[in-house]
């Protein structure tokens, strides 16, 4: 089998971009190579030349699927990034509850963007059940969605099965009452836990997306390093416009905005807040 060209090395970063907004860097082409040889595999092809083809027809749904989570990154685990989660639980979600008890009404929305196979979003859930089980103010209503490009990382987070690997980090108190054991040495969310989330296959290049009302706050972590300036300034103007006045965006330790921009003010570290006078773009 023939190793992937430089001049169709080009053309497959130019593809990546197109469907997921990931830019490869140039000297990823050994990296791109040996992600894609599973999938020439798979689907008996001869070389890198004939899957691209394969693609730019767009017949087939799977080999996209299979294409998309090969190109993204998946790396991940619980709680990771742990001082975050402590400034989530300590000082924003008793915030939020202070709001709830003045806003019964109020639902809390909260959006895991780019969730990937689930344990981020997973995460956040079993810490706002621990909190508000202990916290709870009346007809208190909370609803996660999580989403990622990868349709195979959604069936995963689905499934809410995880090795001991990802799941060693989640305090203990967390793992003893929303996670069991299994036969197979994986760990099992609990029913309860899957049940808060609503997990969405879904492309952050669209130019709309396919639901209503704002969120209270928008996870994008450790998303930002895999775009270029354009596509990275779009995506947050657009999470913007979905984050309610007050709310937070949450992006990775080791990212940063230019927080005037948008109206989003850093708060804690890589956790920022919409400003009361900022005004939306129509």
């Amino acid at each position: 089998m023939l190793g992937l060209t430089e001049d169709l090395y080009i053309r497959y970063l130019e593809y990546i971009k197109l469907k997921t907004g990931v830019t490869f860097s140039h000297n990823g082409l050994s990296t791109l190579n040996n992600r894609l040889i599973p999938i020439l595999i798979k689907y008996k092809l001869e070389n890198y030349k004939e899957l691209f083809y394969k693609l730019l027809e767009e017949k087939d749904e799977d080999l996209l699927n299979d294409f998309i989570d090969k190109v993204t990154t998946h790396h991940t685990y619980f709680y990771r990034e742990d001082t975050q989660f402590e400034i989530l639980t300590q000082k924003i979600f008793p915030e939020q509850k202070h709001q709830l008890e003045d806003l019964p009404e109020h639902k809390l929305k909260y959006w895991v963007a780019a969730c990937s196979t689930g344990e981020e979003a997973y995460t956040v859930a079993m810490l706002l059940d621990a909190f508000f089980r202990v916290n709870q103010p009346c007809n208190c209503s909370i609803k996660i969605l999580a989403t990622d490009v990868s349709r195979r990382a959604i069936q995963t987070a689905c499934h809410g099965e995880y090795r001991e690997s990802v799941i060693e980090k989640l305090p203990s108190y967390l793992r003893e009452q929303y996670t069991t054991k299994l036969q197979n040495g994986k760990s099992e969310i609990s029913p309860k836990i899957k049940r808060m989330i609503d997990f969405r296959v879904l492309n952050l290049l669209r130019k709309d997306f396919p639901f209503q009302g704002k969120f209270d706050i928008i996870f994008l972590r450790n998303v930002l390093i895999y775009f270029d300036d354009e596509t990275r300034d779009n995506l947050i103007g657009q999470l913007n416009d979905f984050l309610n006045y007050n709310g937070y965006l949450f992006i990775g330790l080791t990212e940063s905005l230019l927080f005037n921009k948008f109206g989003l003010k850093q708060i804690y570290p890589s956790i920022y807040k919409k400003s009361i006078g900022h005004v939306e773009k129509n």
